[in-house]
């Protein structure tokens, strides 16, 4: 995958800024990086600000929960899934609906214990068949998967998938055993058909599906931060770049839910605006090149604007406070 080089043209820009104490004139260095993607309707980017590197991202968690065993989407990541139309594995094609996310008090899931039958429980065991529910996935890094979930456990979940490699086609169907605990939750990257170990990225620069009646999903650019990691942002609308060396005292933080994406698509400061009407003429643009956003995550604090969008790609410039 493109994103597992070090993706695009990182430079490092050294700006000077002359200031004075008493009569003597010193230099303040502001060390910022600015990184260009590739075209995110063909990859999706995760970037974590402290190691200034993209990084992959796991699709499903697999977990024990109350009574059962349930998969979880990753939400932050902008994993999202919805039922197929019937039980046959084999003749399922995605359905012409929205795909949903599990909301954000995690009281509804869209996968979850859903696909457990009741009926089949085994005491001696503790296992349990699927109800021979089909799921389509659209992972982290765009694939369409046809999932159905064979069995769980205390100790492992067995999963049958297949990945479509064109509209509607799928490839051979893969059954797979993943082994996890009740103390150590696993999780799957369908990119990689792997166990992978949660990344610490802080924001992602992708696509996200909005569903367009009598034309089904469409999918727009958006930006999500990674709240699974409490990353936070707030918005400075009147404030130079290089006048911002350190944390403002007055700022007020957000961070995203699943269902709230404050930098992403129809969010309260969404950062790339789709615009139909002249001059852009059906144009994705950057809407506010000139704001500055302070992101607060576990490493640090970091001051970040976005310079440019086109043909798919993003340009943004950022350095640690």
């Amino acid at each position: 995958m493109l994103r597992q080089i070090l993706i695009g043209i990182v430079t490092l820009s050294i700006m000077f800024t002359i200031g004075c104490d008493s009569d003597d004139k010193k230099e303040v260095v502001d060390e910022s990086i600015t990184m260009n993607t590739e075209d995110i309707g063909i990859d999706s980017y995760y970037f974590n600000l402290n190691n200034g590197s993209f990084s992959e991202t796991y699709d499903l968690k697999f977990e024990a929960a109350g009574q059962g065993y349930q998969i979880v989407l990753n939400n932050a990541a902008g994993v999202y899934a919805m039922e197929a139309d019937t039980n046959d594995f084999d003749a399922a094609i995605v359905p012409s609906s929205p795909f949903s996310s599990d909301t954000a008090d995690a009281s509804i899931y869209v996968i979850g214990e859903n696909w457990m039958d009741e009926n089949t429980y085994d005491p001696s065991d503790h296992s349990i068949d699927g109800n021979g529910t089909i799921y389509f996935v659209r992972t982290a890094n765009y694939e369409i998967v046809k999932l159905e979930v064979i069995s769980g456990s205390p100790t492992s979940f067995i999963i049958k998938y297949a990945i479509e490699s064109d509209t509607d086609i799928f490839g051979d169907a893969v059954t797979k055993t993943i082994n996890y605990s009740s103390s150590s939750p696993e999780y799957f990257d369908f990119t990689g058909e792997s166990e992978i170990t949660d990344s610490n990225w802080d924001v992602a620069i992708l696509t996200m599906p909005v569903y367009a009646p009598g034309m089904g999903n469409i999918y727009m650019p958006t930006i999500k931060m990674n709240f699974g990691r409490n990353v936070k942002v707030s918005v400075l609308t009147d404030t130079a770049y290089e006048e911002i060396t350190e944390v403002p005292s007055d700022i007020i933080l957000v961070m995203d839910s699943a269902v709230n994406s404050h930098l992403g698509y129809e969010g309260v400061n969404e950062v790339l605006v789709y615009h139909p009407e002249p001059p852009y003429n059906h144009k994705v643009i950057v809407e506010n090149p000139d704001y500055i956003y302070i992101f607060e995550t576990p490493e640090g604090s970091f001051k970040l604007k976005f310079d440019e969008y086109g043909s798919g790609a993003l340009i943004f410039t950022y350095v640690m406070l």
